[in-house]
């Protein structure tokens, strides 16, 4: 056809002025578009710039380590109860041998002999040595200075006792009268001195020395002295309260005044049983034993001379018989 280029002619369809008229158009939109997307870009990354780092924080000092104390089981409770009991003992022997061996310094020197007090003139000396600061332990010196106090009430209880049957004897001289009286007065003699040098003396020795044997003699003649003041308080040989309910019936003065005798030895059978006590409970707590009072009294029979004498006696007159 007329005015139609054929088809095997190569057709450029850009060629044509209008086309080209947009397609420049186009390009230069496009060029402007991403040239404003490239600035706002560049503009966005600008707005975001790394600020600078700031300056270092000085460094905080680590803080030690401190480990917490596990708590302690029942074994290790054990094994330090078991600890301090070994020491305990320990430091208990060290002190007996200390205190031992002062005795045995204080017994080497010359010990003057200040009981009972007696006057220079009377020309009678002393049987005993006694200082309670200087010879009883700290622990004990309480309980032996009561013992001391009792034997003085005990003393004079026995002198009350010979007052009273004395009163009674003036009142009423006779049979009954006398017999108390001279029960009175060998009681008196023979209890003062015997509970001062067996029951006070012996638990004076056995604190002192630390002395099993003192010990049970203490409570051996401790117990005499308890049933003998139960038969006083009783007035079997003493005025006591059976002996006095038959005296007062007469209205006499002697046994309105045998009632304080009674009341002290009712007392006295009181206080010796707490003393007793009270010394049993220092016992128990010491290393005195029935074998070492055993082993005491063996030695010091074979320590005495006269037993020494008696036993070579014995041996000479056997081999020669």
């Amino acid at each position: 056809m007329q005015g139609f280029p054929d088809d095997d002619d190569d057709v450029n369809p850009f060629a044509d002025p209008s086309v080209k008229q947009y397609t420049g158009s186009q390009a230069v939109t496009s060029n402007y578009q991403a040239s404003d997307i490239g600035s706002a870009r560049l503009v966005k990354s600008q707005s975001h710039t790394v600020p600078s780092k700031p300056p270092p924080r000085p460094k905080s000092p680590i803080p030690q380590y401190t480990p917490t104390p596990k708590p302690a089981t029942n074994d290790e409770f054990e094994r330090r109860e078991r600890e301090l009991k070994q020491k305990e003992d320990e430091l208990r022997k060290r002190e007996e041998s200390l205190r031992r061996s002062q005795i045995a310094a204080t017994e080497n020197a010359v010990r003057q002999k200040n009981f009972p007090p007696c006057p220079s003139f009377l020309h009678i000396s002393s049987c005993y040595y006694q200082n309670f600061e200087e010879d009883i332990p700290t622990l004990a010196r309480k309980t032996v200075k009561m013992v001391y106090g009792a034997w003085y009430i005990i003393v004079l209880t026995f002198l009350l006792n010979w007052v009273g049957a004395l009163f009674y004897l003036i009142e009423d001289f006779g049979g009954s009268s006398l017999q108390l009286f001279i029960l009175a007065s060998v009681f008196a003699v023979i209890f003062v001195p015997c509970s001062y040098s067996c029951w006070f003396r012996a638990v004076y020795d056995a604190f002192r020395k630390d002395s099993s044997f003192n010990f049970f003699l203490f409570f051996f003649t401790i117990f005499i002295q308890f049933v003998a003041c139960v038969i006083f308080a009783m007035g079997w040989g003493a005025c006591g309260w059976l002996k006095l309910a038959d005296i007062i019936k007469n209205d006499k003065f002697s046994g309105y005044f045998m009632i304080i005798p009674a009341a002290l030895f009712t007392f006295d059978a009181v206080l010796v049983a707490f003393l007793l006590f009270m010394v049993h409970k220092f016992y128990r707590t010491s290393s005195a034993s029935l074998a070492d009072a055993q082993k005491e009294l063996t030695t010091g029979l074979m320590k005495n001379k006269k037993v020494q004498e008696g036993v070579i006696k014995t041996a000479q007159s056997a081999y020669e018989s």
